[in-house]
């Protein structure tokens, strides 16, 4: 498999706070995926980190559809598909629930477009979150990452945000 690494750094020189975004592109296959690492290389703590999304994405291609899958709560709907039309007026969020991955959704969805399907994974074994927003009938706003973040980090500490990784399809349904 042929695959492009791709790294970029930001660094705050005031409060010492790096950011790390890695990239992994598939040439095979029309899909990315990357993490976000949060290090603090200075020698006090960070102000307050909170609202983290490792994904933020406007798609302008309507109508929208979403398909996605019930987590397993041990009830008789467990793993049910449901296909969600997102306009002005239904947004829909999902998340893991019960502070597991995938107790109330799971962590993998398809979005459908007029254009193409974007398949979307939120790699995390704990509580994630995803937001789906279309305010105008014509753009539509997707957020993914942990579903709370509010914390500064001690000198030296390093967290990693979700993993991600986004497939555009534009056959058939899958």
């Amino acid at each position: 498999m042929d695959r492009q690494k791709l790294i970029n750094i930001w660094l705050d020189q005031e409060t010492g706070l790096k950011l790390t975004f890695e990239a992994i592109r598939f040439s095979d296959y029309p899909a990315i995926e990357w993490i976000l690492c949060f290090e603090n290389t200075g020698n006090n703590d960070t102000p307050i980190i909170q609202d983290v999304k490792s994904l933020d994405l406007t798609l302008e291609s309507p109508p929208y559809f979403l398909h996605k899958t019930n987590g397993a709560p041990s009830d008789p709907t467990d793993f049910e598909v449901k296909k969600v039309v997102i306009n002005k007026n239904r947004s829909e969020s999902m998340s893991g629930g019960g502070g597991r991955s995938s107790n109330k959704d799971f962590p993998f969805y398809k979005i459908e477009a007029g254009i193409g399907s974007y398949i979307i994974a939120v790699g995390w074994s704990g509580q994630w979150s995803s937001e789906f927003r279309c305010s105008d009938n014509n753009y539509l706003h997707v957020t993914a990452g942990l579903e709370k973040t509010h914390f500064l980090m001690h000198p030296g500490e390093k967290v990693r945000s979700p993993r991600m990784l986004i497939m555009y399809w534009d056959g058939d349904t899958i």
